[in-house]
Parts: structure tokens; C-alpha cells; sequence
């Protein structure tokens, strides 16, 4: 059982960053990837409506980065599964 979770959690060694094995079959299919990314734009587009409200230096902008990078992920995943969004 540890073996399996541990080759669920991608490689913890190595030169180079792995792939975005957090939105992979193991824990999204397309379906849920769909759905992922459709949620994280939405809150991106409320951030965005109110990210000049705040003095959080620039905490509003660093979270719009990470969704920004989750949905790249999900679109790379998708492409290279010859997937559509």
C-alpha cells in the first residue's frame, strides 16, 4: 500500500521538476479536470474584480499566479492527452 501511494505522489528525487501529476488520472479524470479548471478561472475573474481593494502587498496577485499556473497545468495535461477542455 505505501508503495502505491508513494508513486501516486510523483517523483521526490531528481534534477528537474516532474509533471503536474496532481491533476493526472490518479486523482482528476477529464471530467474532473473540466470542472477544476472552469472553478479556478471563475475565481480568478472575482479576484480580479476586486484585487485593487486590498493592501495585502500583492497577495491577490501571487494567488492569481498560482490559478494562472494550476490552469496551465490542466492544459498541458489536456493537450498532450489529445483532450479537449
Amino acid at each position: 500500500m505505501a508503495d502505491n501511494i508513494l508513486a501516486r505522489l510523483g517523483p521526490l528525487f531528481g534534477t528537474s521538476p516532474g509533471g503536474p501529476t496532481y491533476v493526472s488520472e490518479h486523482f482528476l479524470n477529464q471530467d474532473g479536470r473540466r470542472a477544476y479548471r472552469a472553478s479556478l478561472l471563475a475565481a480568478y475573474d472575482q479576484l480580479a474584480s476586486c484585487e485593487n481593494q486590498f493592501a495585502d502587498d500583492g497577495r491577490v496577485r501571487r494567488i492569481q499566479q498560482c490559478i494562472i499556473n494550476v490552469v496551465a497545468d490542466i492544459e498541458t495535461l489536456s493537450l498532450g492527452k489529445g483532450q479537449q477542455l
